[in-house]
């Protein structure tokens, strides 16, 4: 059987569009997840709470389980079936400053696999976690990076030294909200060494933390 030019032409670039396509994926499932969030009226009714000298009162306890109840209904059937698409996704490219501010790229790192979380530094469970990765990962072969919001300039300085194998880094706003779409902090991504999205854990996601042991300990194996 023979091909002519046009063919090898156009299967050329319907596997550039494919592979495309797959860079581009994580991007356009934040942009549902965003178009979602932003469709459903989300924030906490003004009627329920107040704030008074910085304190947060709670004016009807009823009307707020009805809105948690209503909320993880939603977070249930519209968010999480999207957040499950995540595996498979190549990560995007991004940037962060290290405690000396310098830039730095994940594909810096393209020789290693990669945990990357999304961290709060004043929650202390959170961090803990980052301890319990460690011990879990093959040591050596994984690279962990942990990233703060930008406004944790100060706080980086004095980060509890993990050693050679963790980097800690400060991102932007935008980048905090494409990697944790928005959902909260304490969020864990395991890459391969071409930043495929293997797995990931969102806390959110009910019974993840102990998925991501599980997932850590046969990984390691």
């Amino acid at each position: 059987m023979k091909f002519g030019l046009t063919y090898f032409i156009g299967l050329f670039f319907l596997l550039c569009q494919c592979s495309f396509s797959a860079q581009i994926s994580f991007f356009q499932i934040h942009q549902q997840i965003n178009d979602s969030m932003t469709n459903k009226a989300l924030s906490m009714p003004d009627s329920l709470y107040s704030v008074k000298n910085g304190t947060l009162s709670i004016s009807d306890s009823l009307a707020l389980e009805g809105w948690r109840s209503s909320y993880n209904r939603y977070y249930s059937a519209s968010i999480h079936p999207l957040l499950e698409k995540i595996i498979g996704t190549t990560f995007p490219d991004i940037s962060f400053l290290d405690e000396n501010f310098k830039s730095h790229n994940l594909s810096d790192f393209n020789n290693k696999e990669l945990v990357v979380n999304y961290n709060y530094p004043y929650c202390a469970h959170c961090m803990d976690r980052i301890d319990s990765t460690l011990k879990a990962v093959r040591k050596g072969q994984v690279h962990v990076i942990v990233l703060l919001s930008e406004i944790y300039r100060k706080e980086i300085k004095d980060f509890k030294n993990y050693g050679e194998n963790v980097s800690i880094g400060l991102i932007s706003d935008d980048t905090r909200n494409l990697i944790s779409f928005n959902l909260g902090d304490d969020i864990m991504y395991y890459l391969s060494k071409s930043r495929g999205v293997e797995f990931f854990d969102l806390i959110y996601n009910t019974n993840r933390h102990e998925a991501w042991e599980k997932f850590l300990e046969k990984h390691s194996q």
